[in-house]
């Protein structure tokens, strides 16, 4: 019996660093290897060790200890496991599981140990060890950015997706009132291609936007297919390695990045227009965090998969603002 709770001991920790490393790197399949090693470990190990112990300890009168060590070991684990894997009540888990050894089953077992003297010097390192590893892991659960510092970043996306809508329908008005007021047709062609590169720049931002929240969960299908994108039934706000078909890394050539391409071809459209009128300042701003030039770093493979869902959709939206308030700017300057 003790050979197979060491063995099993053994393969489940294994187990579960591997999930550790495939979260950290973000790897497919890093929640399956930590849920399964977890669940089995509180339902299956611990039980059973903890039933092995007890049966071959001669003094029986401390049963309570081993329930303590369980209810320990059970809500400190599946705490972590929730919180790591944003399942609903992770905080209450955490709340109950994260004191338990230091409040209750700590006290408790020193004073065994101080009854039991030198005999179980080995059990008293091992706990010891055990607890310096809860505290690391709870560590890390502290450090790690909270969900709800993501889901903050979701009134800016829905902002930006609000005045870029705006935007665009001022923008239409305006190209109908330039195209009526103004009778050079070579002027119509260069407003027309700003207009075309502008649309086809926004609508391929919103496909990469929605590639993206389907790549992070199936679930975002919902709120996709309605009118409007409701960003706070997000799924999946925090999800890194996501990925865009169309999306290139930086200086390939294999691989046509329709974004960069779309971005391109609307840079291309003002600087046209600027032998006729002087846009230098709108397509490069005092203010660099406006510019296309520095925004456009938000869009290869690598950028990408090293942000979460948020910080994508906010990255792309802003940029639809931008194109779209360049796209205003330009137009008021033509009017006038």
């Amino acid at each position: 019996m003790k050979k197979l709770i060491y063995i099993s001991g053994i393969i489940l920790i294994n187990l579960q660093l591997a999930g550790v490393i495939f979260k950290v790197n973000h790897w497919p399949g890093a929640g399956i290897l930590l849920t399964l090693s977890i669940i089995l470990m509180v339902f299956y190990f611990f039980p059973i060790a903890l039933v092995n112990s007890y049966k071959q300890h001669k003094n029986k009168s401390q049963l309570h200890l081993y329930l303590i060590a369980y209810l320990t070991i059970a809500f400190t684990s599946l705490g972590m496991l929730f919180k790591i894997m944003h399942w609903p009540y992770a905080s209450i888990f955490l709340l109950i599981g994260l004191p338990l050894p230091f409040v209750l089953f700590l006290p408790f077992y020193m004073r065994y140990h101080n009854k039991t003297k030198a005999k179980s010097d080995k059990n008293f390192f091992a706990v010891i060890f055990f607890m310096m590893y809860l505290a690391i892991l709870s560590s890390l659960l502290a450090v790690n950015v909270s969900r709800n510092v993501y889901y903050s970043i979701i009134p800016l996306i829905e902002k930006s997706v609000s005045q870029s809508n705006i935007l665009a329908l001022r923008n239409d008005q305006l190209y109908e009132d330039f195209t009526q007021n103004h009778k050079n047709e070579a002027e119509h062609i260069f407003i027309k291609t700003l207009n075309t590169n502008a649309n086809d720049l926004c609508e391929i931002l919103e496909e990469a936007k929605i590639e993206l929240m389907l790549a992070a969960s199936k679930k975002n299908k919902a709120i996709i297919s309605s009118k409007s994108v409701n960003y706070r039934d997000l799924k999946g706000a925090d999800k890194k390695d996501n990925s865009v078909s169309f999306i290139s890394q930086k200086g390939d050539v294999s691989k046509e990045n329709l974004i960069e391409s779309r971005l391109i071809e609307f840079e291309n459209s003002i600087r046209y227009l600027s032998d006729s009128y002087n846009l230098s300042e709108i397509l490069n701003p005092k203010d660099g965090s406006y510019s296309l030039a520095l925004v456009r770093n938000n869009i290869y493979e690598y950028q990408i998969k090293s942000k979460t869902l948020v910080e994508n959709l906010s990255a792309f939206s802003f940029m639809q603002n931008r194109v779209r308030l360049i796209e205003y700017q330009i137009l008021n300057r033509l009017q006038n």
